[in-house]
């Protein structure tokens, strides 16, 4: 019961924000920040659960989203349609990548995975007629139901319930028999890494990592966004090995009353 009070909660919460503030950069920037927190999460699911260390998530973004686009602006496609073929298109790109890497583990993995991002970066930044190299693409139509388009706090709260079904589908698989097959293929090949078997880690970081820079820029800092992201990535590494999940599931727990139960995480 005590479970569900934090579920309706944290969905009340998403439901609530856009009603409290009209700043449209600040919506722009958690809407931002919930996309990172469904890229960590699939980070963790991959990483954490299955143990494959895979690299390449921003590769299959980038060809997600610039799919997106070019379908939706030079081909004229409806946005919905757009963003189905762009999620096809980066399905099949990572078949594609599945093929050769099939059997690799561990780092050889990684190494494969990196080698693709890489690749993925050289064609955005050198296919200009597709992806408008640096100077990226332009034109892209925002979201629109029909012919009312949609204002920064609804598409917050698209994000915030695509987030929210992220982590329902990866609870469901990773409590099914396919999801105890990953965790034991995980167990028997590499330790766990801090916190990359809880979602909420993934949820934690990914916000947190989109709004660190606001925090700095306010103190003047801006410039150091990458030192200070490491310094604290070094930290966490050195004084909380296993990552801001456990702490956050932990605290969560105390405040709720929860009692910890029989599964390791969420």
């Amino acid at each position: 019961m005590k479970k569900l009070i934090l579920v309706v909660g944290a969905i009340l919460l998403i439901i609530l924000f856009p009603l409290f503030t009209n700043n449209m950069y600040q919506l722009y920037l958690m809407n931002r920040a919930l996309i990172h927190a469904i890229l960590a999460t699939g980070l963790v699911f991959l990483t954490g659960f299955a143990g494959q260390i895979s690299l390449g998530q921003a590769g299959f973004y980038a060809i997600g989203a610039y799919a997106s686009a070019y379908f939706t602006v030079k081909l004229g496609l409806p946005i919905p349609i757009g963003v189905i073929a762009g999620v096809v298109l980066s399905v099949v790109a990572g078949f594609l990548l599945s093929i050769p890497s099939f059997k690799l583990k561990a780092f050889f993995l990684s190494l494969v995975t990196i080698a693709f991002g890489q690749i993925v970066w050289m064609l955005v930044i050198n296919l200009t007629p597709i992806t408008g190299g640096p100077s990226g693409f332009f034109g892209i139509p925002f979201y629109s139901v029909g012919n009312n388009m949609l204002s920064f706090g609804q598409v917050f709260w698209l994000f915030g319930g695509l987030l929210f079904l992220s982590v329902f589908i990866m609870y469901r698989i990773k409590h099914s028999h396919f999801g105890r097959a990953m965790l034991a293929m995980n167990d028997d090949e590499m330790a766990v890494v801090g916190g990359l078997r809880h979602m909420s880690g993934g949820v934690v970081g990914g916000i947190g990592l989109t709004l660190l820079p606001e925090f700095l820029r306010f103190g003047g800092w801006e410039n150091y966004y990458l030192m200070v992201t490491s310094l604290i990535v070094i930290v966490i590494i050195i004084f909380v090995p296993m990552g801001l999940g456990p702490i956050l599931e932990t605290l969560l727990r105390k405040v709720f009353r929860i009692k910890r139960s029989n599964t390791k995480t969420l």
